[in-house]
């Protein structure tokens, strides 16, 4: 059985790796992997913080302003690669009147690295009750993981090495799918002949 330090290790370096491939991508205009990665962070989240989240993008496609409910809990995140303040303001203000009686809790995810500190729009965060603390990145997830039970953070793992997010071993050990997002953002950034030889 793996340990636990052994584990955690693994999982921060698959989550650093899909954050690496998104920046990649988004920096040559490719954001199709965003649009996968809802599902798999809806999972992640809902093994991290004991939520029952589900893709509000799944009935209807784009929801305006948030991707991922909790009804129940009342809580919602919208899942972005931008971290800038622009976009959180962006995103606060297409929220709905009907998503805003529904959600007390409104998160905003980057994947990725969020700012160290935020300037919240004033009328904004006071509609919302939203603050700083509602963005979460990379690794404040990473933080929280550290904290569960080892059979979550096992779970956690599993969930990786299923969507094909091994840290070890490389493009060639990859499962198809993540295989074949990593070598699309290797050509489209530095060329056919790296990604020939990362085969």
């Amino acid at each position: 059985v793996s340990g636990r330090g052994f584990l955690i290790g693994k999982i921060i370096d698959d989550l650093d790796a899909i954050a690496s491939q998104v920046r990649l991508r988004c920096a040559v205009n490719q954001y199709d992997l965003n649009l996968v990665l809802e599902n798999f962070f809806k999972e992640l989240l809902n093994l991290t913080y004991g939520t029952n989240l589900s893709n509000l993008n799944a009935k209807r496609s784009n929801v305006p302003g948030l991707d991922l409910g909790d009804p129940a809990a009342k809580i919602a995140y919208q899942v972005t690669s931008r971290s800038d303040a622009a976009k959180i303001k962006e995103t606060l203000k297409k929220i709905t009147p009907a998503q805003q009686a529904e959600y007390d809790e409104i998160n905003i995810l980057v994947i990725g690295e969020r700012k160290k500190s935020y300037r919240i729009d004033a009328v904004l965060g006071k509609k919302f009750n939203f603050r700083d603390d509602n963005i979460i990145g990379i690794t404040d997830i990473c933080r929280a993981i550290m904290q569960l039970e080892i059979a979550t953070i096992q779970a956690i793992q599993r969930k990786l090495q299923d969507e094909g997010w091994p840290s070890a071993g490389g493009l060639a050990r990859r499962a198809p799918l993540a295989q074949q997002f990593a070598k699309q953002v290797v050509l489209e950034a530095y060329g056919r002949s790296l990604a020939d030889a990362l085969k």
